[in-house]
């Protein structure tokens, strides 16, 4: 008997190109390219919403994150995003907030669960902009499942993060976000964003072959 193959449409949509997902939020296109870098991925988010974290919320999760409230830079409101998954976002004043904090797994897990967070709980430092106007920032992606806490690259953390910055009016659209992931798990990865000034936000990085 043969090997076992694919469906030919399956084989024919391997490599660069354009692919539409069909998701539980609508249709999802996602584009690979080849580049000196090897395949990159993009893709665009469906609408974003971003919406307010009640205080006994926001309090129930610093306590869970073990930061004090004085930690969250005030120019950053705590607030939640949607792209697609819902991640609350949390943006601390300093490096030494980012790297300093240490998680209840559990707990966090539990408190996802009753708020209907399916992604990543995002805590991030805005490093800095660069001359060109890119907002370079750095971030930890919680995700407490079974023995993973924290995920290297979140794309859709990443496109949460631009919807919020451009709701609280932090960027001015057309905006770029460079985003550092994964150092705290020894995985180091970096997540380009694109912030429209309406519609979905688009996610860049590399991508992996997958046999």
């Amino acid at each position: 008997m043969p090997p076992w193959q694919p469906p030919s449409p399956w084989r024919k949509s391997i490599g660069p190109g354009a692919f539409t997902f069909a998701t539980s939020v609508g249709e999802i296109v996602l584009e690979t390219t080849e580049s000196t870098q090897g395949m990159m991925a993009s893709f665009t988010t469906v609408e974003p919403a971003v919406s307010e974290l009640s205080t006994e919320v926001l309090d129930g999760l610093l306590a869970l994150l073990g930061l004090a409230a004085a930690a969250l830079d005030p120019r950053y409101p705590a607030q939640q995003s949607f792209t697609g998954n819902t991640h609350p976002i949390l943006t601390v004043r300093t490096k030494a907030d980012l790297d300093g904090f240490n998680f209840d797994a559990p707990g966090l897990r539990t408190l996802m669960d009753e708020q209907g967070w399916a992604g990543t709980v995002t805590v991030m430092w805005i490093a800095g902009t660069t001359s060109s106007g890119t907002v370079e920032i750095e971030s930890r992606n919680l995700f407490p499942v079974g023995d993973i806490t924290e995920d290297p690259a979140t794309g859709s953390a990443a496109a949460s993060t631009g919807a919020y910055l451009r709701a609280i009016g932090a960027v001015t659209p057309p905006a770029s976000l460079v985003i550092r992931q994964g150092r705290h798990v020894g995985r180091p990865c970096i997540l380009h964003v694109t912030v429209p000034a309406a519609g979905g936000i688009t996610v860049t990085g590399t991508a992996t072959r997958v046999r």
